[in-house]
């Protein structure tokens, strides 16, 4: 899902919509930061991760690009910032391979990886170019597939 709304936002049973704006996170602020990708954990309906583009210059009061949203029952939403060492830089998408626990990150300078049980990003792999990665997409376990602004599509064999 890709959004330029000023928030996230969650459909519950009900048939309404929730507004979802993160940590800290009012409209205003929210606004000035495009939620860029909900990647929803297929083992998992209750947990998903959450990229935002921008800067945390831009909103230094809530920085953070990559989250990870834990809910229940309730309603309630547990925001995890997954960030850690990760650049000050906008993050268009995100895929989780949840035979390894690796999670991928695409940004206007390639892909990024954050491997299970570390709070560590690194590059993906070598050998891609330093280019705007706009999409990804996985097959869990297998390949990762990353779509570039200008140089074409990439593939990434994860086994």
């Amino acid at each position: 899902m890709r959004s330029t709304l000023p928030r996230t936002w969650t459909r519950r049973s009900s048939p309404s919509w929730d507004g979802y704006s993160g940590p800290g996170r009012s409209s205003r602020t929210a606004s000035k930061r495009c939620c860029t990708s909900i990647y929803i954990d297929p083992a998992d309906p209750n947990r998903a991760y959450l990229s935002y583009s921008g800067y945390n210059l831009t909103t230094p009061a809530t920085p953070g690009h990559v989250f990870r949203v834990d809910t229940n029952a309730a309603t309630t939403a547990t925001w995890t910032d997954l960030s850690t060492d990760l650049a000050d830089l906008p993050i268009t998408d995100l895929v989780y391979d949840k035979p390894t626990g690796d999670l991928f990150a695409s940004s206007d300078f390639g892909v990024l990886r954050r491997a299970g049980g570390t709070t560590t990003w690194t590059l993906a792999a070598p050998g891609m170019p330093n280019v705007e990665v706009a999409g990804l997409t996985i097959v869990p376990g297998e390949v990762l597939y990353a779509a570039t602004h200008g140089r074409s599509a990439w593939r990434l064999k994860l086994s």
